[in-house]
């Protein structure tokens, strides 16, 4: 009986792990969101060589959460471009919404609920991004591409399958 209970304890106890989900959070309220996706970033001045993304379904349409560790004081800052499969792009306009952390810089970027929707049906081949350095006399600004491709596999893959995660969000 005591095996029993101990084994029925570890199965409950890996079921909640299992079930776990990834969360955006904006101040105070949490939003269900996809795995964060590493996407590879051969130019970008970290250590890591990653743009590390994901997504959440907000009431309104979605949020983009980005963030990769930079040298100095840099900052993502500037609109974000959304290359698709499809050929299609989508632009995410700076509100601000951005902080720096341990040497990483993070930004939250809105979706529209037709841009999410759009993002559900096609992959994302990659993100287009700037990095402002502040400076004296002036500050630098860069620009990078991260693509989707994982330096690790991904379930078996070297791309992550964006599609079928956001598309998961309205399940």
């Amino acid at each position: 009986m005591k095996y029993f209970l101990l084994s029925l304890f570890i199965a409950i106890l890996s079921y909640s792990n299992a079930m776990c989900q990834n969360y955006i959070f904006r101040g105070k309220t949490k939003y269900r969101s996809t795995p964060a996706y590493g996407f590879t970033c051969s130019a970008c001045p970290s250590i890591e060589r990653e743009l590390n993304t994901s997504f959440a379904k907000t009431p309104t349409g979605g949020l983009m959460l980005i963030s990769t560790k930079t040298m100095l004081d840099g900052r993502i800052s500037g609109k974000v471009l959304i290359y698709l499969t499809d050929g299609s792009v989508i632009t995410c306009l700076d509100k601000g919404i951005k902080d720096r952390v341990d040497d990483e810089s993070k930004a939250l970027y809105f979706l529209t609920t037709s841009e999410m929707e759009t993002l559900s049906q096609n992959n994302i081949s990659k993100i287009r991004f700037s990095i402002i350095e502040p400076g004296y006399p002036s500050s630098r600004i860069e620009n990078y591409t991260a693509s989707n491709s994982s330096l690790y596999s991904y379930n078996g893959e070297l791309q992550y399958n964006t599609s079928e995660d956001i598309a998961a969000l309205y399940e």
